[in-house]
């Protein structure tokens, strides 16, 4: 113990794989009327991910374009045997422009609903494109 700060460390040979962590305190503070706080949660390991799944956002581009090739190349010895990676991708031109307006807590409004509102309580317009 450290000033009063207790750390502990579980160590797991081989590393689990996980996607959630369940963590639960025991009822200290109903029996000994002690409160804490837990600060901070680190979890480490060594390798690799089990899976991850990367998508882009829409990239427009300045008329018909046309790619020879998408390519996925590691050094070797970078990933593990057997690791693939799959590429997916979209054409077409059917986007369609989304404007979005929000007041200044960040509450999304009509755009009727927005202009009513005085200049100070306007927050922002963000543009995005979908898919149409």
């Amino acid at each position: 113990m450290e000033g009063g700060f207790k750390r502990a460390a579980d160590l797991f040979d081989p590393p689990l794989d996980i996607r959630f962590l369940n963590l639960r305190l025991p009822g200290i503070a109903r029996t000994s009327g002690f409160f804490y706080d837990l600060t901070e949660v680190l979890l480490y390991t060594e390798g690799f991910v089990s899976q991850a799944s990367l998508v882009s956002d829409i990239i427009r581009l300045p008329g018909p374009r046309n790619f020879g090739a998408i390519r996925w190349d590691p050094p070797p010895g970078t990933h593990p045997p057997g690791t693939t990676a799959e590429v997916r991708t979209r054409t077409g031109d059917l986007l369609v422009q989304q404007i979005r307006h929000f007041d200044v807590n960040g509450n999304e409004k009509t755009k009727e609903e927005w202009d009513k509102l005085i200049s100070s309580w306007k927050g922002p317009i963000d543009t995005t494109f979908a898919l149409g």
